[in-house]
């Protein structure tokens, strides 16, 4: 007997905003970002534009 199929609470989609949303905010870059999540900053880039995520912006006095 096969154990039922558990399905999570968000769409998979949903899920990958929040998180690549949330490594934007914390990290403040793409670069800082994609390497934080364990990709290319170009696959990080793709994801971003396709989930249609802001990129924010650097906040005064940082580097």
């Amino acid at each position: 007997m096969r154990p039922p199929l558990v399905l999570p609470a968000q769409p998979y989609a949903h899920v990958m905003r929040d998180v690549i949303a949330d490594a934007l905010e914390r990290h403040q870059s793409v670069r800082a970002a994609a390497e934080a999540l364990g990709m290319p900053k170009s696959t990080l880039a793709d994801k971003v534009h396709k989930l249609g995520i802001p990129i924010p912006t650097r906040r005064a006095g940082r580097r």
